[in-house]
């Protein structure tokens, strides 16, 4: 940040110029009054009485100023210090000053300023102070002011050296028209500790163009009826801002840290923005850190940019919700940008991640909201999601992985997407797996899109009910893509039930598939003759032990493999399965139906290109009418297996199922 020119001061504090023009140099001598303020020695001042009508100003100067007062002090008019070698005021004793205290230091030493006591000025600011050599330091209780509460401009002049700023108020400072506190500093590190704050513009307003730390603390609440709850900017090195609760018309709190060192946002209480955000920071320093318990703005809850070298980190506690637009948005250029959230519910965005940095993109969640759940995009390595449970007009989650590593995605709630897809998700060549493991995703065209271009495995694992509406038949309930080197893994647990409208599954990969399916597939239709699963690129191999309904359509690869094991069940009658070529093997060692209730006519249902269907299980078509057809296209080995047809008991013609077989036959069957 440049350094601010004197004709910006009067813009951001009309009132500083009226202080040095108001100072009044004087030397009293004589009696003490009421309420005034008496010379003991060289340069040194004791106030006592208390406040009468006849109070004036008490317009003090000398060098190396000190003030001190006894009990009972007060004054009706005020007090204005000036000073060319530093200034100091003390008061212990509660005094209340009305008038205010306006300062100024423009020789070498400190200012200091300790008001245990009230504060007031109904026409200008409580508390003024402008220093232009070594530390400036404000105890005050509490502090009222027409203007400003407390304004303090620290601005050394070159070569006398930079001193610190340190504001300190353990009761409430008001500003009416203002700011509750406003401070530019242009030395080292700034302090900034209050308790309660009010605003009429905004509640604190700091810049620091010094070369330290700047830190803003508040153990009350701060509020900035127009503006700013908090607006911190800083040149220096790090900038530390550690709340309870703010509130503020524009945003709740406003960060800004173009110093080399950290950004840390800390509050414990809410965090309330109007017409902009519950939280508004940037850093272009190194680490960028957000610890928040609930927060919420008109345009966003949180919104965070770190440009800096280091790690953006956003972790709250409680909910975090928006009204237009993302309720948490992160933008990093650093390293790892990290997210750890709970309830949040945004206009647009629930969660907006942008990682552009060398690091991982984390994402854990409770329970989103907004028209898209989550949207991340990572070109840094690992981009890792853990979601309670997602609700979204459009894709619920969609995740793009451009970088090193691995994306991971896992869900322990249901995804909802009412318009579009449940996750959606997309990884590059320079990626080394895409995992997905889900409870339940339902999206209205589609449950789950995965499309992987890297190196790993593509992996995706249901446990819950993954579906898509009836309407979308051209879509799949889940549909994965890999055009990588390695496989396709899909894994339907025990419980889960996956049904789409085109298909439950469909699947191209160039280096194969393997389903393993312990849950129930089938079509939305309910219609066994209707696709379950599609495969297309390399060979695929199906392995059911739970329940299938309807088709298969596998690719047309060599050496495809179906495994319906002891105690599953696959119902595909009416169905035309397609096996690709001429070597794939049908083991089944469950109960194969060819033929069920659903019709009122006999049915036909084929295996096609296969190379073996081997019966170590039942093949039935017992449905309580004659006349089914099951035909193999292939050969057919008996393993012991039973075959289970309908028959009319009649003469030759009478009507019974019949099993076709266009190839050899082995075995025995009974």
């Amino acid at each position: 940040m440049s350094k601010i020119s004197p004709d910006s001061i009067d813009r951001v504090f009309p009132s500083s110029r009226a202080l040095l023009s108001t100072l009044v140099l004087s030397t009293l001598a004589g009696s003490v009054q009421a309420g005034t303020c008496v010379e003991i020695s060289a340069n040194n001042y004791h106030c006592s009485g208390a406040a009468a009508s006849s109070d004036h100003q008490q317009s003090l100067r000398g060098s190396n100023l000190n003030v001190t007062t006894e009990a009972g002090f007060a004054l009706r008019e005020g007090v204005s210090l000036n000073s060319e070698g530093g200034l100091n005021f003390v008061d212990n004793y509660q005094s209340i000053i009305s008038g205010g205290i306006s300062a100024l230091n423009s020789g070498g030493g400190a200012l200091s300023i300790t008001a245990s006591g009230t504060v007031v000025d109904n026409h200008g600011n409580g508390i003024q102070a402008n220093n232009e050599f070594g530390d400036v330091t404000i105890n005050a209780a509490e502090v009222t002011g027409g203007d400003s509460g407390i304004m303090v401009i620290n601005l050394p002049l070159i070569p006398y050296g930079a001193g610190a700023l340190s504001i300190t108020t353990s009761g409430k400072v008001t500003g009416n028209a203002d700011y509750g506190i406003a401070a530019i500093n242009d030395g080292s590190d700034m302090t900034i500790n209050t308790a309660e704050v009010w605003g009429g513009k905004g509640g604190i307003y700091i810049s620091n163009s010094g070369s330290g730390t700047l830190s803003i603390a508040s153990s009350g609440k701060v509020t900035g009826s127009m503006n700013y709850g908090i607006l911190g900017l800083n040149d220096g090195t790090n900038l530390i801002i550690n709340t309870a609760e703010v509130s503020g018309g524009a945003s709740g709190i406003h960060a800004a840290n173009n110093g080399s060192g950290t950004l840390s946002i800390t509050s414990s209480g809410k965090v309330t923005g109007g017409t902009e955000d519950g939280i508004w920071a940037s850093n272009n320093g190194s680490d960028l850190t957000i610890n928040v318990s609930e927060v919420s703005g008109e345009r966003s809850g949180i919104h965070a940019e770190n440009n800096g070298s280091g790690t953006l980190s956003i972790t709250s506690s409680g909910k975090v919700t928006a009204g237009d637009y993302s309720a948490i948005i992160a933008i990093n250029a650093g390293t790892d940008l990290i997210i750890d959230v709970r309830d949040v519910s945004g206009g647009d965005f629930g969660i907006g991640a942008h990682n552009t940095g060398s690091g991982m993109l984390s994402i854990t969640s409770g329970r989103v909201n907004g028209r898209t759940g989550i949207i991340a995009d990572n070109s840094g390595t690992d981009l890792v999601i853990n979601s309670a449970g997602v609700l979204a007009q459009q894709t619920g989650i969609y995740a793009v992985h451009r970088g090193r590593g691995e994306l991971a995605i896992t869900t322990t709630g249901s995804v909802i997407s009412t318009s579009h897809l449940g996750i959606q998700a997309f990884s590059s060549e320079e990626s080394t797996g895409l995992t997905i493991n889900v409870t339940d995703v339902y999206g209205e065209y589609g449950g789950i899109y995965a499309d992987h271009h890297g190196a790993g495995t593509l992996s995706i694992t249901t446990s819950g009910w993954v579906s898509n509406h009836i309407g979308s038949k051209d879509d799949a309930a889940i549909r994965a893509y890999n055009l990588g080197p390695d496989e396709i893994e899909i894994n339907i647990k025990q419980g889960s039930v996956v049904e789409g409208g085109k298909a439950a599954i469909y699947a191209n990969s160039t280096s194969g598939t393997y389903i393993n399916n312990a849950g129930r597939l089938r079509n939305l239709s309910e219609y066994s003759a209707d696709t379950v699963i599609e495969t297309s690129g390399a060979a695929a191999v199906i392995t059911n032990q739970g329940e299938l309904h309807g088709r298969v359509q596998l690719a047309n690869a060599v050496n495809n493999l179906f495994f319906n094991l002891s105690g599953a069940r696959w119902d595909s009658s009416g169905g035309f399965n397609e096996f690709g070529e001429i070597n794939s093997i049908l083991m089944n060692d469950g109960s194969l139906i060819t033929a069920n209730r659903s019709a009122h006519s006999p049915q036909t249902t084929t295996f096609n290109n296969i190379g073996y269907l081997i019966n170590a299980g039942e093949l039935t078509m017992a449905n309580g009418q004659a006349g089914d057809i099951t035909v193999i296209n292939g050969n057919y080995s008996g393993g012991g297996g039973t075959l289970v047809f309908d028959t009319v008991l009649g003469d030759d013609n009478s009507l019974t199922d019949k099993l076709v077989i266009n190839g050899n036959s082995s075995g025995v069957s009974f």
